[in-house]
């Protein structure tokens, strides 16, 4: 009986890790996203957050990864493509203002990026969802 007690402590403690290590990884991917939503008018690369973050770049890539299936540079273009989105439907602001308030200066670059990501470009996706 002893023995399964203690079998017993062991699986609780293990338990409590994993809890313990969810969470924190729930943690980090939400000061990844509040980072790079704080930052997105400054151009940002995943060393960036790892820096800022105090997290090596192995575990960055694993944490967005589990979270969201894409790699750290992915993650930070597509919230930045998001940001856009909201700003080409809610402002007025032209194409190259909305570009450098993402943190991508270069608007042709810019446009590349959007199309890829949205896969129209951005005075397209103006003018088709504007409407609605």
């Amino acid at each position: 009986i002893e023995y399964c007690v203690n079998i017993l402590k062991v699986l609780i403690e293990y338990m409590n890790l994993s809890y313990v290590f969810k969470k924190n990884n729930e943690t980090v991917f939400s000061q990844v996203k509040k980072y790079i939503s704080k930052n997105i008018s400054t151009p940002l690369l995943p060393k960036d957050l790892c820096k800022s973050l105090g997290v090596s770049q192995s575990t960055l890539y694993k944490v967005i990864k589990k979270n969201t299936d894409l790699s750290p540079t992915e993650f930070i273009r597509k919230m930045k493509t998001e940001k856009a989105k909201s700003l080409l439907v809610n402002t007025s602001s032209d194409v190259a203002d909305i570009a450098e308030l993402v943190g991508i200066p270069d608007t042709n670059y810019f446009i590349r990026v959007f199309k890829k990501e949205t896969g129209l470009s951005p005075l397209r996706y103006r003018k088709q969802y504007k409407q609605q």
